[in-house]
C-alpha cells in the first residue's frame, strides 16, 4: 500500500520572521489586502498543496499571554503613555526581560496613528469652539515630514485561576493602570439589578405621590 503526503502552507502575515515586512518584494499592508491571500492561494493550488491556511488574529480565547497581550481592547486600555520620559535603547533595559516584537507594520500603523490624531484634533476644535453644542462639518489637516520610531512599553502580563476558569490581566508598567478578565457572580449581580428596581419603584411612587397632592 503507497502512503501519500499531504502537504500544507501556513500563511502569517507578511512573513515568520518579525522583520520579514522589510524584504523588498513585500508591500506595505499585504497581508490584510484578500486579493493578496488568494494570489498566495492560487500559487499554493498551482505548486499542488493539499491545504491552505491563513493566520488567526488573537481573537479568540487562549492560555498563551503573549498571544492574549495583544488584545486590543485590554492593551489600548492601558493608556495614557507617559512619552515625555523616553531614553535612548540600552541592551540592559531587557536584561532578565521578554520583550515582544511590533506585530502591527508601518502602513497599517499609520492609518490606525491618523484615526486617534484626526480625534483628538476634533476634540480640540470643539472645546475652542466651546458652548454646549458645536457643528464640525469638515476638518482639513495636513502632515509632512513623517517619521516614525520604536519604543519599548513596560507592560506586565498575568494570569490566575478561580474555581477553574483561567483569567488574565495586564498592568501598565508605569501608571499601575490594570485592565483585563476577572469573575462574576451571578447572585451578586442579580441582587444588584433586583436592588435598583426596587430603589426605582421608590423613587417612583415618592414622586407619583407628590405630583397627586
Amino acid at each position: 500500500m503507497t502512503k501519500q503526503m499531504a502537504l500544507a502552507v501556513l500563511v502569517d502575515g507578511n512573513g515568520a520572521h518579525p522583520a520579514s515586512w522589510l524584504h523588498p518584494d513585500v508591500t506595505p499592508g499585504q497581508r490584510m489586502d484578500i486579493r493578496h491571500m488568494a494570489k498566495l492561494a492560487q500559487q499554493a493550488e498551482a505548486e499542488k498543496y493539499d491545504l491552505f491556511f491563513i493566520a488567526d488574529t488573537p481573537a479568540t480565547r487562549t492560555e498563551d499571554l503573549d498571544v492574549w497581550s495583544r488584545y486590543p481592547m485590554f492593551t489600548d486600555g492601558l493608556e495614557p503613555w507617559d512619552l515625555t520620559q523616553l531614553e535612548p535603547y540600552q541592551p540592559e533595559f531587557l536584561a532578565g526581560f521578554s520583550a515582544e516584537g511590533y506585530q502591527v507594520d508601518l502602513d497599517e500603523g499609520f492609518v490606525e496613528a491618523r484615526a486617534i490624531m484626526d480625534r483628538q484634533i476634533r476634540r480640540d476644535v470643539k472645546f475652542d469652539i466651546g458652548g454646549d453644542r458645536q457643528r464640525v462639518h469638515r476638518v482639513d489637516t495636513q502632515v509632512s515630514d513623517v517619521t516614525f520610531k520604536h519604543i519599548l512599553l513596560p507592560v506586565w502580563m498575568a494570569a490566575y485561576r478561580y474555581r477553574g476558569e483561567s483569567y488574565r490581566f495586564v498592568v501598565n508598567g508605569t501608571t499601575g493602570r490594570v485592565q483585563g478578565e476577572r469573575p462574576w457572580s451571578a447572585w451578586k449581580i442579580g441582587f444588584a439589578v433586583l436592588l435598583g428596581l426596587i430603589v426605582a419603584g421608590a423613587v417612583g411612587y415618592v414622586v407619583a405621590m407628590n405630583q397627586g397632592m
